[in-house]
């Protein structure tokens, strides 16, 4: 559940629509890292430890992030805490980009919707880290096939889901790897 200013909200069932997502978080925006670490919610810190297991050894200073789904930048510190300093954080909220921006986590962090095009260069960095937003995606939008592309051949994509949602993203992450695109580490 949701603190947000409009009451308790049920996030589960918050859907996939852009608009709707970024008006839940924005009304969230300051009560969200409670919320979510009195659930006992660790990704942040489980993906960030991901990042550094792969990640080439003394590459930290150097290594270009983007963490998609930033919010108010609770896995940007967790990817800082592991020693990692260049990273870039887009969330679709524009509440918690501007929490995350006073907070000085990311070199840059602004808005950005997943579900669209990134407007990013091709290769241009080393590894994504997309930490509970699959889950207000469509694995038939072009969310997967911009982490491709705007990653370079060899990088890391690490990411959640939703055990709910799993199922949902399986074929198009199976087709990803009989493509050639991606395999799983």
């Amino acid at each position: 559940m949701a603190n947000t200013k409009d009451g308790t909200v049920q996030i589960a069932g918050a859907g996939t629509s852009p608009d709707d997502n970024k008006k839940l978080y924005d009304d969230w925006a300051d009560k969200y890292e409670t919320d979510v670490r009195a659930w006992g919610y660790n990704m942040p810190e489980v993906c960030a430890q991901t990042l550094k297991k792969h990640a080439p050894v003394g590459k930290e200073e150097t290594y270009k992030i983007l963490d998609a789904g930033a919010g108010d930048g609770l896995s940007g510190k967790a990817i800082k805490d592991q020693g990692f300093k260049d990273i870039i954080g887009i969330d679709l909220s524009p509440e918690l980009i501007k929490i995350a921006s006073k907070n000085g986590i990311y070199k840059k962090a602004e808005v950005a919707d997943l579900s669209k095009p990134l407007q990013f260069k091709t290769d241009q960095f080393d590894a994504i880290t997309v930490v509970g937003v699959m889950t207000y995606l469509e694995p038939s939008g072009c969310s997967l096939d911009e982490m491709c592309r705007v990653v370079k051949t060899g990088g890391l994509i690490i990411m959640t889901h939703r055990t709910d949602k799993v199922d949902a993203w399986r074929p198009k992450q199976e087709q990803f790897e009989k493509d050639g695109k991606w395999e799983q580490a």
